[in-house]
């Protein structure tokens, strides 16, 4: 509320004046002085009746009138007390009331000064107290005369603050084990053990408090007795049937302990009560149907001027409305966000709002920056924060499109504030009782409400103007306003003298009168109306889902520890499971209706739930049946929903059956053919050395058939040897896994062409190797990879024209490519090995072997990394017809895919995908 007035109404009348300076309390109005920056810098004496002017140490008020207040005397420099707290007033508006002396005639006197906002700066009376400071004074050196034991014994029974001497008790080994009351005062003694202080002298402290060990107390005892260094703390006490909050001092005083301590669990609660309303009020207003936003004011440094508004606080509504998340606005500035606004003329009645403090109510429609909307914005001023409401109201004015004269004047009617103050003194009869009261003021929103002009107003009597505020009971509450005192707040509907609204008002008592302030909150109760139908439209969603969900609250023993919930809503699926009427339902514990559930694991998860604010999903069998199960914490207990999956959990069971068989038929296969090739190898061996004697020792006794046979015989046993060498290279690919570990393929391709070096000496091959990357893998299995990709790109040469062999022309390359650029097969194969099914985003290196050998056609591409393939006989080139097949299976052992590309007698190109390190 605005309290600056014009000057001329701040000079006291000729009756008032007279007044003033009749009384013996001191007055002073101190008017506040600013800088150009708008900042408090001192006080101007604006008026002092002759006691203020005394006070200062001059006995007439002209002498200090107009005069800074900090250049009086010392005693109001910027540094005093004095000033500190005039200043406080004028800066939070909240009044201050407290003691002060002063000397004044060159005696010390006691003053009880108030200080209270006022018409731009603050309202200062001094009243004399020094007869009553000197009346406590005289009492307390009455007091002092008695003997200081029994002083501080009545402190100390008088005070409400617990206080207790305790000693330790010892064992033989001088080890204390427990402490004995030697001193209790009746605060103590009534609050916590209802029995005479005399009762506890000599008992144990563990005899009545047995939990104040497991609660540290007496831990931290022994430890002040032992290092004499006092400890003050807070502790939250639960045991002994005590749920307080303590702050609590413990010092040592000769062989004892002294103990006080404040019983704070009121104030406690009360926080912990106002940190609850908050939560709910930020639930309210995240719930609103109006958009909320909280602003500061930016100013020019120089002119003072309103330059923009910042972003401070806005509600879920306001994230809705703007398609914006709250961190991507706050901190931000109005016209930065929405540099639109200045072509509406909506940012001008943000400017005036934020420079003039006159509440905004304004409909506007905003087509810039990518929306296109008409909003209610209202909005107020408090210090150098503003509040804007909006409220979406675009489907209204696209159906008042055919009325647009009716729609200007209601906005001009919204333009006005929206706050309506009135000020009015009791008029009372004989008795003292209150009759009517008069207006005082009548501000100008008070003149858009009921269409009365305050010159019509002022000076007239309530009933007179208004008599349904005595039917409506509205006029009897102003009578109990005047009568207690207390400040009285309520909402109301008024349907007399021709109005029909919804109101929130407040009022004061203020001197013989009172202030009242109200504003129009019947948009408000409409949205609760609507807020309820949303509320009805719900319950009509959760019946008609087929999922089951139920709400819960905690059930808590006195020591605050969760022991069972107890239903408060649940849709109709969950009636139906529980085979249970809402009425039958609603009150009773997830115990009562389910007693196996207690103390169970999905019991202690609920729990956990609570405590951690943890949400958590499970699946679980009942009744034959198997559900799946989220829990969320809801208030101060849980929702859950439950869906049936029984069909889903018995096919999965069935699934990991078959796998589990499989995965054992596969092992049982690979240690088949691990064994097999490795016991062929002997007979072979046998087989070699008995055909090596008979060509040595024999091969003169033969004819050249039989030496023939020999030599076939010999080369069928090598490829025999060469096949099972190759199928036990395959075998231990598949049965023997190493620990991945980075590995540089440039140094790995360089071991492998130095193994190779002799066949690329003798076919003169060129080989072009490109920079590599470092991968994860086994780097036995990654050089068996490329040795044979290599080693296939130096066999299979094509013919030169002149029936030689072509130079073997080989390039190593590598590229890391997206997973979005991948291959549509390759990006299938690499989701179906496992290498992007956490991370999609992972990228990959491509890593090519191409060469321009025979190549082949591209309907073999697939069929070449099988076991066993050939695609030409072995006269033509060597081999067995497993290489790709363990190029493949490495590949796939590292989680990746390898594609092959070719034409005949055009190349191939051999790619190897593999996921890069992060």
């Amino acid at each position: 509320m605005n309290t600056a007035l014009p000057a001329d109404s701040l000079v006291p009348s000729g009756y008032l004046q007279h007044l003033l300076e009749a009384i013996p309390t001191a007055v002073i109005h101190l008017e506040a002085i600013r800088d150009d920056r708008n900042q408090l810098i001192d006080f101007n004496v604006y008026y002092s009746n002759t006691a203020g002017a005394t006070i200062i140490g001059n006995h007439k008020p002209e002498a200090i009138i107009g005069k800074r207040w900090t250049a009086l005397s010392a005693t109001n420099s910027r540094n005093s007390a004095l000033y500190a707290r005039y200043t406080s007033v004028f800066d939070t508006g909240e009044p201050i009331q407290f003691e002060q002396r002063l000397g004044v005639d060159g005696d010390e006197r006691w003053f009880e000064v108030s200080a209270a906002p006022y018409a731009g700066g603050v309202l200062v009376t001094f009243t004399n107290i020094t007869a009553r400071k000197q009346a406590e004074q005289n009492e307390q050196q009455k007091l002092m005369a008695q003997s200081q034991a029994d002083r501080l014994q009545a402190v100390i029974n008088a005070v409400q603050i617990s206080i207790h001497l305790i000693r330790p008790l010892q064992d033989k080994d001088g080890e204390i084990t427990d402490f004995a009351f030697t001193a209790v005062n009746p605060a103590f003694a009534d609050t916590y053990t209802k029995v005479a202080p005399s009762a506890l002298l000599g008992q144990a402290v563990s005899q009545w408090f047995p939990g104040y060990r497991e609660e540290g107390l007496f831990g931290l005892y022994r430890q002040v007795y032992i290092s004499g260094q006092p400890e003050r703390f807070d502790i939250h006490y639960t045991n002994d049937g005590f749920n307080i909050w303590v702050d609590a001092k413990v010092s040592r005083l000769g062989d004892e302990i002294l103990v006080t301590h404040t019983d704070y669990t009121a104030l406690k609660q009360a926080e912990l009560e106002i940190q609850l309303q908050n939560e709910r009020l930020k639930f309210v207003t995240d719930s609103a149907l109006t958009a909320i936003g909280l602003y500061s004011i930016i100013r020019d440094p120089d002119t003072h001027e309103v330059v923009d508004l910042r972003y401070e606080l806005i509600n879920g509504r306001a994230e809705q409305m703007t398609q914006r998340k709250a961190d991507e606005l706050i901190g931000h500035t109005m016209r930065q966000v929405f540099p639109g606004i200045e072509r509406t003329g909506i940012w001008s009645k943000y400017k005036q709002l934020a420079e003039t403090g006159e509440p905004l109510r304004y409909h506007n429609h905003y087509n810039y920056d990518g929306y296109d909307l008409w909003y209610e914005v209202q909005g107020v001023r408090k210090g150098e924060l503003v509040v804007l409401s909006f409220l979406d109201i675009t489907e209204l004015k696209l159906a008042q499109e055919y009325n647009q004269q009716q729609a200007r004047e209601f906005q001009q009617v919204l333009d006005n504030a929206l706050t309506a103050i009135s000020h009015f003194t009791a008029v009372r009869d004989e008795s003292g009782q209150v009759i009517d009261f008069i207006y005082q003021s009548f501000n100008h929103t008070s003149e858009q409400f009921t269409g009365l002009k305050a010159e019509d107003i002022v000076g007239k009597r309530m009933l007179e103007l208004f008599p349904g505020v005595r039917t409506s009971g509205v006029f009897d509450r102003w009578v109990q306003l005047m009568e207690t005192g207390e400040t009285m707040r309520f909402q109301d509907k008024y349907q007399f003298d021709g109005f029909d609204f919804w109101f929130d008002t407040q009022a004061v008592k203020w001197e013989e009168g009172f202030i009242q302030s109200y504003i129009d909150i019947t948009p408000i109760k409409q949205a609760e109306l609507a807020q309820q139908k949303q509320a009805e439209l719900l319950n009509t969603v959760l019946d008609a889902t087929l999922t089951s969900i139920a709400c819960y609250e905690t059930v808590r023993d006195e020591t605050g520890r969760i022991v069972d919930f107890r239903f408060i809503l649940a849709n109709h699926i969950a009636l139906e499971g529980l085979n249970m009427t809402t009425d039958e339902l609603y009150g009773k514990t997830l115990c009562e209706v389910n007693p196996l559930l207690c103390n169970s694991p999905v019991f202690q998860q609920y729990v956990t739930v609570v405590e951690t604010g943890q949400s958590t999903t499970m699946e679980r069998p009942v009744q034959g049946r198997w559900y799946f199960v989220s829990v969320v914490k809801f208030g101060d207990g849980i929702l859950t929903s439950s869906v049936d999956i029984t069909e889903n959990h018995n096919y999965r069971q069935q699934i990991e059956a078959a796998n589990v068989e499989l995965v054992r038929s596969n092992e049982n296969l690979e240690s088949f053919a691990y064994v097999a090739s490795h016991d062929l190898q002997e007979p072979l061996r046998k087989i070699e050395s008995f055909g090596d004697l008979l060509m040595n020792q024999y091969a003169h006794a033969l004819d050249q058939p039989g030496v023939d046979m020999i030599g076939r015989m010999q080369a069928a046993a090598q490829r025999m040897s060469a096949l099972i060498r190759d199928l036990l290279s395959y075998s231990r690919i598949t049965t023997q896994k190493w620990a991945f570990q980075p590995h540089d393929l440039n140094l790995l391709i360089a071991d492998v062409l130095g193994d190779l070096e002799t066949t690329i000496q003798e076919k003169q091959a060129q080989i072009d190797v490109g920079e590599l990357p470092t991968v994860m893998g086994d780097g036995r299995q990654l050089r068996q990879l490329f040795q044979n990709l290599l080693s296939n790109a130096l066999k299979f040469v094509k013919t030169s024209e002149t029936a030689d062999p072509a130079i073997p022309q080989i390039s190593v390359s590598a590229c890391q490519v997206a997973r979005e650029s991948l291959p549509e097969a390759v990006a299938k194969s690499l989701v179906s090995t496992g290498a992007f099914s956490l991370r999609e985003s992972q990228p990959c290196w491509a890593i090519s072997v191409t060469d321009n050998g025979i190549g082949f056609a591209q309907s073999y591409a697939e069929r070449i990394f099988g076991t066993f393939q050939r695609l030409h006989g072995r006269n033509q080139y060597p081999g067995t017809g497993i290489g790709l097949a363990i190029v493949k299976k490495v590949v796939e052992n590292h989680g990746g895919v390898v594609t092959a590309q070719s034409q005949p007698e055009q190349g191939a190109t051999f790619t190897v995908y593999l996921p890069a390190m992060t």
